[in-house]
């Protein structure tokens, strides 16, 4: 393990998807160990208030990381220190990376750097043909269930649950905030082209960013047509994938399921699919099994949609997991354009 070695695998790593593209894991070459810290103030945000989020982009990294070493032919180890974690405050050293005397090298050799969220529509479900078997079978923690030609009902709760981020001002401003309108896309941060709206569209993101105090004049506007537009979307191909693990999971095997779904959706990337998590679905589906939940850190009112969660839950065949991520899935319509795409800071910025 030497500082060469590890720049031309952090140029790789460093396209891990995080939420709003916070990127909050920094690097550190120690003698021949690659030492991962989680830093906090680059990941504060109304959704991070617990630690499965954190644990989510963590899950996503580490495969990233497999795959850069991979792709020098090298093996490794991973030694997670995540005991007394906690996803408020900064920690150093929560991965300690090491080279593997020997070993299989993983075979996935993807260039990661291609994987997009992609919030525009698909095509329809019947070009959709996905196996879970494979993970659903390898995967200790995890479980795959694949929805196509999903029945209205759950995708319009799923379209409702997108557009529940503008009743909560908290949660809104930290995700207007992410947004830029630069002519370049931004090191951290998502550019406005990646919405998948108009530029017209991006308007009351662009007052209420300049002026907070007109939240509550556009909040029910948008929620309004955020809700219909949502729905178009998740009608364009019908189907999702949804990811799940028993609620009593270390955050140990947590990671371990992370990283079996990041690998699972990085092979769907190859085939051709693209997908959009469904952060806030996920949160929801999850209010009866977590404390504190998202009503705690949005301060969102649930109760009007209390009796639609556990039913949709049981529907979901959900009794005592919890929902690891929702996405929805299909394969695009166009190309995805560049300047949709996000940016990542440089090797420098993240490696000490």
């Amino acid at each position: 393990m030497d500082l060469q070695l590890v720049n031309r695998v952090l140029e790789i790593a460093r396209f891990y998807p995080s939420g709003d593209n916070s990127q909050p894991f920094r690097f550190r070459l120690v003698g021949s160990e690659l030492h991962i810290d989680y830093y906090e103030p680059a990941a504060r945000h109304t959704l991070i208030y617990d630690d499965m989020l954190i644990l989510l982009t963590l899950g996503g990294l580490l495969h990233y990381v497999k795959t850069g070493f991979a792709q020098q032919n090298k093996a490794i180890n991973l030694s997670l220190q995540l005991d007394g974690f906690s996803a408020l405050e900064s920690s150093n050293s929560i991965v300690v990376v090491t080279l593997a005397q020997s070993g299989d090298i993983p075979t996935e050799r993807h260039d990661l750097r291609g994987r997009v969220t992609d919030r525009r529509p698909y095509q329809p479900f019947h070009t959709i043909d996905i196996n879970t078997d494979t993970v659903n079978s390898q995967s200790k923690h995890l479980r795959c269930d694949a929805w196509i030609n999903a029945p209205e009902q759950l995708l319009h709760f799923f379209a409702m649950c997108d557009s529940l981020v503008w009743e909560s001002k908290n949660l809104a401003l930290d995700i207007i905030k992410s947004v830029s309108f630069a002519n370049e896309s931004p090191k951290r941060g998502l550019p406005w082209r990646n919405l998948g709206v108009s530029y017209g569209e991006t308007i009351p993101i662009r007052l209420v960013q300049k002026y907070p105090s007109l939240y509550s004049l556009f909040a029910p506007l948008v929620k309004v047509g955020m809700n219909q537009s949502q729905r178009k979307l998740w009608g364009s191909s019908s189907s999702f994938l949804l990811f799940s693990f028993d609620k009593d999971l270390s955050n140990h095997s947590i990671v371990d399921a992370y990283q079996d779904m990041m690998k699972f959706l990085t092979e769907l990337n190859q085939q051709g699919y693209h997908y959009q998590p469904s952060t806030m679905s996920t949160e929801v589906l999850n209010i009866p099994l977590k404390s504190p939940n998202l009503t705690d850190s949005a301060g969102l009112n649930v109760e009007p949609f209390l009796n639609d969660i556990s039913s949709l839950r049981q529907e979901l065949r959900l009794e005592g997991r919890l929902v690891g991520w929702i996405v929805r899935i299909g394969k695009p319509v166009a190309d995805f354009p560049r300047e949709a795409r996000t940016n990542r800071l440089d090797v420098s910025e993240i490696l000490k």
